[in-house]
């Protein structure tokens, strides 16, 4: 089986360096976008099994890239990510359609539990992708 596609959205390339390495490390195929335009190109040009969203991006809102995601794509699990406490973003990334929410900072073994997670219902759509014969 391949490994499933992690595409990770956040503007802290920091942030999204130690994602990779966590995620990495347990097998996943990390792609990500620190900004808006980058985001909506590389969720055009991949079909990511899940996607790791900050809710801050420069040029837009994590929120209104989770939306336009459901708007094309109520399947794709979303994982939402933020350094913003306040109760009302996690309501309105939950309300906008987010499989799961985390507040920022994260340990690697937070992570992994949420993105496994987040992953369990897509586990079907990865194995299917992966019997379907290339064109």
């Amino acid at each position: 089986m391949s490994p499933a596609v992690v595409a990770v959205i956040d503007d802290n390339k920091a942030w999204i360096d130690t994602v990779t390495e966590v995620l990495s490390d347990e097998a996943f195929d990390v792609r990500y976008a620190t900004r808006g335009e980058d985001a909506i190109e590389l969720l055009d040009s991949v079909q990511p099994d899940l996607i790791i969203l900050d809710v801050h991006i420069p040029g837009t809102s994590g929120l209104r890239i989770l939306r336009d995601i459901r708007g094309r794509d109520r399947s794709t699990p979303v994982l939402v990510v933020s350094g913003d406490d306040r109760a009302l973003v996690r309501h309105q990334a939950m309300s906008d359609g987010a499989t799961a929410f985390l507040q920022k900072p994260v340990s690697s073994a937070e992570l992994i539990r949420a993105v496994d997670r987040c992953l369990g219902n897509a586990r079907k759509r990865i194995e299917s992708r992966d019997r379907t014969p290339s064109p």
